[in-house]
């Protein structure tokens, strides 16, 4: 599976594609925030299996790229997370990244287990939100 990995913290996106290769996944491309993920996507949205972004970034949220992606391939599986405490909520974060249709939300620091099974879950078609705490 390919996919498009979005985050504004590169060494954070070089151990995530590390995780991600460890599992058998394929970082088809790569971007520092929203704005460039949607143009990257826009071009070749076949290209990308799936999407793996960080919910804030300074171009181009997460839960925005989600909502633009929808729109243009509204099956293709995204999977965001955050740096941010999600336990409980109290952001909204799994809630808006949910409704915009995120099959899970992960709270950062994430291991190779969760995110294996969020990948899992997203490439099964199944719905959750995803916390370690």
């Amino acid at each position: 599976m390919k996919l498009l990995l979005v985050d504004d913290d590169a060494p954070l996106r070089q151990v995530v594609q590390i995780l991600l290769k460890t599992i058998g996944y394929e970082v088809a491309g790569e971007a520092s925030g929203g704005n460039e993920a949607l143009r990257m996507f826009q071009l070749n949205p076949g290209m990308f299996d799936g999407v793996f972004t960080d919910c804030e970034m300074p171009d181009g949220g997460g839960i925005e790229l989600i909502n633009n992606i929808k729109k243009i391939s509204p099956m293709t599986p995204v999977i965001m997370a955050s740096g941010k405490a999600i336990s409980g909520d109290p952001y909204g974060y799994i809630r808006n990244g949910l409704q915009a249709g995120a099959i899970a939300v992960l709270e950062k620091p994430f291991n190779l287990n969760l995110l294996r099974q969020a990948l899992e879950e997203a490439f099964s078609g199944k719905e959750l939100a995803i916390s370690p705490l």
